[in-house]
């Protein structure tokens, strides 16, 4: 995600006469946004395989992780399970968002429902709150365990849950000659060839 700006503003520098737009809004919207044509593309937080006719190109995937402050009871585990886990209070992204959806859809497999205490949009205030010992914090892995952090991270299991963060745009529909070097520049920033992409 680092490059995304290195990218814009090669797109820039490259298409001076082109207009960029650059917003931010929940998984959900911005998927949906791809899907009708009012946006080329978006970075969106994917937890099951990618409606038809979008393409994919995975930027991130890691596992979720429960994160609590150190004096709480259950920072001597090292895991928890998915069962025990929807017994406490969590934090947790909102509705719509891709690590939202990869809770909520594992929940459902497994005929459990999370008790979400506490939602923030920004990952950092969910992990701000749980450091203030006002629930368990839900976040990616990379974010848990990252060095400095307030939290004592545990991994959740039985089942392992993931979350993919992906660059998507359409596969099908008219795109504009613009779109398609700004698809194909962010893809070459982005890394790694598309899981799955139907380019």
């Amino acid at each position: 995600m680092l490059e995304l700006p290195d990218a814009l503003a090669r797109f820039h520098r490259e298409h001076p006469r082109v207009e960029i737009s650059l917003g931010e809004d929940n998984s959900d919207r911005l998927l949906e946004g791809v899907q009708s044509g009012r946006l080329d593309l978006a970075f969106v937080g994917i937890a099951t395989d990618a409606p038809a006719g979008i393409s994919v190109q995975d930027v991130i995937d890691d596992r979720l992780f429960a994160a609590v402050h150190p004096a709480d009871a259950l920072a001597g585990r090292d895991s928890l399970t998915l069962a025990e886990l929807t017994r406490l209070p969590l934090v947790s992204l909102p509705l719509g968002t891709g690590l939202r959806s990869a809770l909520d859809d594992a929940c459902g497999r497994a005929g459990l429902t999370p008790r979400i205490a506490l939602e923030a949009s920004n990952l950092m205030m969910v992990a701000a709150l749980a450091a203030r010992e006002l629930g368990v914090a839900i976040l990616p892995e990379s974010v848990a365990t990252a060095d400095g952090s307030e939290l004592h991270p545990i991994a959740v299991t039985e089942p392992e849950i993931r979350s993919r963060l992906a660059l998507v745009w359409r596969t099908d529909g008219p795109i504009s000659p613009a779109a398609r070097e700004l698809i194909a520049l962010a893809r070459q920033a982005m890394g790694p060839a598309p899981r799955g992409a139907q380019s």
